[in-house]
């Protein structure tokens, strides 16, 4: 069944977010399955007027199983995401 048009864009950022964790962390890399990436609720936030400017509102969730090597080298990626 396709997503909803809402969350779409959501499912989008996430997928993109994984992929760039793991290409730029070799355990990950290694093994892709320690990454789960979760979203359970999220929002559209517009103001009415001229223009269908809006924002796709969501909180994320990245889980690491099994994961011993130093945080940084999820946090420095995660942040040149961001």
């Amino acid at each position: 069944m396709p997503s909803s048009p809402a969350k779409r864009p959501t499912m989008q950022k996430l997928h993109r977010l994984r992929a760039h964790l793991i290409n730029a962390v070799p355990t990950l890399a290694k093994d892709p399955e320690r990454l789960l990436t979760f979203v359970e609720e999220g929002s559209i936030a517009f103001r009415r007027g001229p223009n269908l400017t809006h924002e796709y509102q969501f909180t994320a969730q990245l889980v690491l199983t099994d994961f011993s090597a130093n945080l940084d080298t999820i946090i420095v990626p995660l942040l040149q995401w961001l």
